[in-house]
């Protein structure tokens, strides 16, 4: 059961950030503090889906993305939105594999959105996106397994 919904992104100001979560403060700064480096990677991890044990009950997973582009400052948007799923430690890492397809797929969207349209880039457009969509997303996903967002 997908017990959050998050969207991250790094702030060039602020580094990593966690700009969006469905339900507001599941995710607590003092364990965004210990997973943050993992949901904001460097390059190299990007584009695949990666498990973060977060507490004992559960686990955060995502697919960090990065769009690199001159028109971005340090010239590359990277960000995650993902998943607080549960199970902890007494999980396998297997648990977590079964959304993997849905995170890939969401990332590659969110990816075709902000190249087209620069959706995820713009302050007001982002803000409406994720205050309507993550909680859509979430609770779409808790029912039936899939979603789609008009």
């Amino acid at each position: 059961m997908i017990k959050a919904i998050f969207f991250a992104e790094f702030d060039t100001s602020k580094g990593p950030k966690l700009t969006f979560q469905h339900p507001e403060g599941f995710v607590s700064p003092e364990v965004w503090d210990a997973v943050y480096e993992y949901v904001i990677t460097k390059p190299q991890l990007c584009d695949h889906v990666i498990g973060i044990v977060a507490s004992p009950s559960y686990r955060i997973i995502g697919a960090p993305t990065a769009i690199i582009d001159q028109k971005y400052f340090r010239n590359a948007f990277a960000f995650n939105c993902g998943f607080v799923i549960e199970g902890g430690h007494e999980a396998s890492p297997s648990s977590a594999s079964r959304y993997t397809p849905t995170l890939l797929t969401l990332a590659s969207q969110l990816r075709d959105l902000e190249k087209e349209s620069e959706y995820l880039w713009k302050v007001e457009t982002k803000r409406l996106l994720f205050t309507e969509a993550l909680p859509q997303i979430r609770e779409q996903l808790n029912a039936t397994g899939e979603c789609s967002v008009a």
